[in-house]
């Protein structure tokens, strides 16, 4: 399809239909926004607008729509109306937003966002993964994300009778219960406006979920480039590893904003990340499967019963046994940790440049936002603002000391796991 000039002023009939791909977070949401970033000027050729002129000015607009208090207006020169300004004023036929953050919107913050969007016509894209692999990926995430839960106060806090009432099962389900997020979208979106997006179960073909997301766009898969996996999760003992720093940085009452140039964006994503091959898997225990099992079969029977266009299967959703049983973070050897920790260690020692005290890294379409090394998909609460209760604990604001800009020293803590029992 050939370019469309841009035109001011659309009406219903002419304006373009918005996607909003809310998540959830871990149902490779990376994956999609990479290629969309990475093919920016193909989709625009295709009349698809992938608004920028990085991911993270989308971001930064979610973010600003998620602060948003109930009986207040959003800021008609705010990020999120400026986003939504380029998007009316796009002359082709469809625009996507993608962030993991529009799933955990109040009903007054996505309805604002629907209608700062008119006349476009809003559709909803939720993608979703089976549980059994959503939830080591969450805790993966979290322990990149400053969380000192450990792997079973996770476990429990997600399957526990009431969820709700601990922090990590809140958490989690606030961005996993499928339905329950549907529902929600539902009560500005008609259901014939939200479509679900399945991911292919584990072994299946590496692009199918991005041919199915070109399904749902109009668009054929294969004229678009393929990126650089991004995102990845760290192999088990790194995860316990930053487990165990995050228990040390929060009795040293590490802010976030410290915690993230360094420990995150750097040591986690950029070095750990690379060790994943070297170590084992983090599994689904097999004692809780049947709950999981259990869980996701009702979760399928309640989206079968909204009767929702589906790309994809839900089937897919479908919890299969994990096909090894993995390592259980606990059972990581403590020279097992120490060895990852030195790696961490050495490596920032040879980094020709600085990788912390405010210097951010380029986001993965080369602009200078924040990517997912600044993104916290599972504490992206709306309303957040950085003081959370940390598995027991709260974060604290950032006291800044006049002339001091050193980045905090990284202090790597080891100790043999907690015998059984």
């Amino acid at each position: 399809m050939d370019d469309v000039p841009a035109r001011r002023g659309p009406t219903a009939s002419s304006a373009p239909v918005v996607f909003l791909h809310i998540g959830a977070p871990k149902s490779g949401t990376s994956y999609i926004q990479a290629l969309l970033g990475t093919n920016r000027e193909t989709l625009a050729s295709h009349g698809v607008l992938w608004p920028g002129p990085s991911w993270g000015v989308q971001v930064a607009a979610v973010k600003e729509l998620r602060q948003l208090k109930s009986g207040q207006s959003l800021e008609p020169q705010g990020r999120w109306m400026k986003l939504a300004a380029s998007i009316k004023e796009w002359g082709g036929r469809c625009a996507v937003v993608s962030m993991e953050w529009l799933i955990n919107l109040h009903p007054h913050q996505f309805g604002a966002a629907v209608a700062s969007l008119e006349p476009c016509r809003v559709e909803v894209v939720c993608t979703g993964r089976d549980l059994v692999r959503t939830v080591p990926a969450s805790w993966q995430e979290a322990m990149q994300n400053g969380r000192t839960w450990s792997w079973e106060e996770f476990l429990d806090g997600v399957t526990a009778a009431d969820p709700d009432s601990t922090v990590p099962g809140k958490a989690f389900w606030r961005m996993q219960d499928l339905p329950a997020i549907v529902r929600r979208w539902s009560r500005v979106v008609p259901l014939d406006r939200i479509h679900l997006v399945t991911v292919p179960p584990a072994g299946a073909e590496p692009r199918l979920l991005w041919t199915r997301f070109c399904e749902l766009l109009g668009l054929d898969p294969a004229a678009f480039e393929q990126p650089q996996r991004s995102n990845e999760s760290l192999g088990v003992a790194s995860a316990q590893l930053m487990w165990h720093i995050n228990q040390r940085m929060a009795q040293r009452q590490l802010s976030r904003v410290s915690y993230r140039p360094l420990l995150k964006r750097h040591l986690s994503k950029s070095v750990l990340v690379s060790r994943k091959a070297d170590e084992g898997r983090l599994a689904f225990p097999e004692d809780r499967f049947g709950w999981m099992a259990d869980r996701a079969r009702r979760m399928v029977a309640e989206l079968d019963a909204l009767d929702l266009h589906v790309v994809g299967d839900l089937d897919d959703l479908v919890c299969q046994p994990p096909a090894d049983p993995g390592q259980r973070p606990d059972d990581v050897p403590a020279a097992e940790l120490l060895e990852v920790a030195l790696d961490g260690v050495g490596e920032p020692a040879q980094q020709p440049g600085p990788v912390a005290g405010g210097h951010r890294r380029p986001d993965r379409e080369g602009g200078s936002g924040p990517g997912h090394g600044g993104v916290d998909l599972l504490h992206g609460g709306a309303g957040h603002r950085g003081h959370h209760r940390l598995g027991g604990r709260v974060d604290h604001p950032v006291v800044r000391r006049p002339g001091r800009h050193r980045p905090p020293p990284l202090v790597l803590a080891c100790r043999s796991p907690r015998p059984p029992g």
